[in-house]
């Protein structure tokens, strides 16, 4: 068989690198995706069926059309198409595919059947590598008859949908898990024949108006169970019942999946990471507050982008960095890191406009700019996007509180709290709380959320002036002073304004906080 380099309308494809290039701009291909414009390739201007596609790109392996679909996109974003207005790859309606353009031929070499073509990780392309790729097998029931199989059917639905939200992890078209199930195939054997890295799946029972769903996880590679949960709820409203443990088991296994990718990260010569194993060895530092591991987590970013330079997952992860590098490096006044993770995280919007993580740096750095409707749109859509997502939930509420929209605020609390309630920030759902008490006129409640915040041990200079302004709202001025203290010896010279750089609240609640600032010795 002969490979061959060829040109559309200007973009050179080079089969040894699998690129596609348009002037000094490269877009890395994965391999279904270069096969696939291989195929297409072949036979301009002529349709192409999907089944003869599927075939092609997966010889050995059974796939749904969500699939394709997927790699399809892909091959789109790379040459600067448009689904709606294809200049490029047009969509026949039941039909197939077809190469809008003549590909002008460059040069033809023989080469060798590529490793990723008959072994490895057929299923997953280059984008979403084999190490975050998962299928969800269908839930069985056990007991409980129609209303049994209604959840089973819709828990594994939801929660495949998801885990696909978090933009991440590549979750096998639900057709072919089915197919694989149907035939009593285990777990681990359906993820090795789908070529992902997880399965996750589960057994509904409904008894005496009660609902119970056993979840497991498990890595195809060892055979080894990372995680399994058991949900007991008493049985209500269906929708209700699916969106609880749906959020719940979707915003578990992503968690417990990126715990084993960093353990493995932790374990893997740094020198011998791909992209994606830097972004997850940087996760390390997730909480950096000093400038030494600051600058490291952005130094494994960058190199991580430089390997992958359109993924907006690491993109974000750069602009999160800059956040931290603003809360505890920027010297006062400065925006210069502020600035810079709002283009960063923009940036990443653009390749990939479901990015929930870059959204809510987006909301949270226009809050900081006291731009709240722009933070408020943007977090909807980070909630929107990925509605598992911790983080997008509580600055969201965050921000509906210094909007003055209280009760919208206390929900998504109630939500995040849900999601995540041992989550490593856990203390800005607790500060988010306790202000939103303080301001409804509940102090004694507010002080022990503003306490729960300052206790934690992930806690920043920001939760001690929460802290501050809470105590002394409760009329305890000796702690609320201490909390002062602890602040001013992170931040001199801080003064009761300077509250509001970070938390832009205004009108009658930024009077009250700031008399409660004042009276705290600040």
């Amino acid at each position: 068989m002969r490979r061959t380099s060829f040109e559309i309308a200007g973009q050179s494809y080079d089969p040894k690198s699998r690129s596609l290039k348009r002037g000094s701009d490269e877009f890395r291909l994965s391999p279904r995706a270069a096969r696939l414009i291989e195929v297409l390739a072949h036979t301009p201007m002529e349709v192409v069926g999907r089944d003869a596609l599927m075939d092609q790109i997966w010889p050995d392996v059974t796939v749904g059309e969500e699939s394709l679909t997927q790699v399809i996109a892909e091959l789109r974003r790379a040459l600067g198409d448009s689904a709606r207005s294809p200049r490029f790859i047009e969509t026949v309606a039941k039909a197939g595919y077809r190469l809008l353009v003549e590909p002008r031929i460059c040069r033809q070499e023989a080469f060798a059947k590529q490793p990723s073509e008959c072994s490895g990780n057929p299923a997953a392309p280059d984008d979403q590598p084999f190490a975050t790729s998962i299928v969800v097998v269908p839930f069985d029931v056990v007991a409980g008859g129609r209303t049994a199989d209604v959840l089973a059917h819709g828990l594994s639905r939801d929660v495949a949908t998801n885990l696909a939200r978090s933009r991440w992890l590549f979750v096998s078209a639900r057709a072919s898990a089915a197919a694989l199930s149907s035939e009593h195939t285990e777990p681990p054997q359906i993820a090795r024949r789908l070529g992902v890295r997880y399965a996750l799946w589960g057994s509904v029972i409904v008894s005496d108006g009660r609902l119970r769903v056993m979840v497991s996880l498990c890595d195809s590679q060892s055979g080894a169970v990372l995680w399994a949960e058991r949900y007991d709820r008493a049985m209500s409203d269906l929708f209700e019942l699916l969106d609880d443990v749906g959020l719940e088991v979707g915003r578990t296994v992503e968690a417990e999946i990126s715990q084993h990718l960093r353990h493995v990260a932790r374990v893997t010569p740094v020198e011998t990471l791909d992209a994606w194993g830097l972004y997850h060895r940087a996760a390390k530092y997730r909480f950096a507050t000093t400038a030494q591991d600051i600058d490291e987590v952005d130094r494994l970013l960058g190199v991580a982008a430089q390997l992958a330079p359109h993924s907006a997952r690491i993109r974000a992860a750069s602009a999160l960095v800059q956040l931290r590098r603003h809360a505890y490096l920027a010297p006062r006044g400065s925006v210069d890191a502020l600035e810079r993770a709002n283009e960063i995280a923009q940036a990443a919007v653009t390749l990939d406009s479901c990015e929930a993580e870059a959204m809510v740096v987006l909301g949270r750095t226009l809050g900081m700019f006291g731009q709240s409707g722009g933070a408020l749109d943007w977090l909807r859509r980070a909630v929107h996007a990925n509605p598992c997502s911790f983080d997008a939930r509580t600055f969201l509420a965050l921000s509906l509180l210094i909007a003055g929209q209280r009760r919208e605020a206390l929900e998504h609390v109630g939500m995040a709290e849900r999601l995540s309630p041992f989550d490593p920030i856990a203390y800005t759902v607790h500060a988010t709380k306790a202000q939103a008490m303080a301001l409804t006129g509940d102090p004694d409640a507010a002080l022990d959320f503003s306490e729960r915040a300052a206790l934690h041990p992930n806690a920043n200079v920001q939760i001690s002036a929460v802290a501050a302004w809470c105590a002394s709202a409760a009329g305890k001025l000796e702690l609320a002073r201490n909390h002062a203290s602890r602040l001013l010896r992170a931040r001199p010279g801080f003064v009761a304004d300077d509250f509001f750089s970070w938390f832009h609240f205004t009108g009658s609640d930024r009077e009250t906080i700031t008399r409660a600032l004042r009276h705290a010795g600040l």
